[in-house]
């Protein structure tokens, strides 16, 4: 664990875990994660879909955006914003954002202040 200003810091995964353009989950302090590999950068969101609790890393990944395989909604996985709602027939649900952990890179591993 290292510590910061903003919290502490515990290691998610390796570099070389999470290939370029490439999504992989991991479980830390209990809460299930999903690592993206955007051009070298990491990006650390909840691995859980927020309108039905779909599995995010079973998903299909479209540069930054991750579609959720259940209903198919969509997030930015370097903001988490919602990009699109879930399709269930006519219904598009209001969902909300995905939680986004603080990442670094501390020599080969990458780390998020999980809380």
């Amino acid at each position: 664990m290292v510590s910061d200003m903003v919290g502490s810091y515990l290691k998610v995964c390796g570099r070389g875990d999470v290939g370029v353009g490439q999504m992989k989950s991991f479980t830390v302090g209990g809460k299930q994660l999903l690592v993206v590999n955007i051009d070298g950068n990491y990006y650390v969101v909840s691995n859980v879909c927020t309108h039905a609790g779909g599995d995010l890393s079973k998903g299909r990944l479209d540069g930054n955006v991750v579609e959720c395989p259940r209903h198919h909604a969509r997030f930015d996985v370097i903001t988490g914003k919602v990009v699109s709602k879930p399709k269930v027939g006519f219904l598009r649900p209001d969902i909300k954002d995905l939680k986004v952990y603080q990442v670094k890179v501390v020599d080969d591993d990458v780390m998020a202040v999980v809380e």
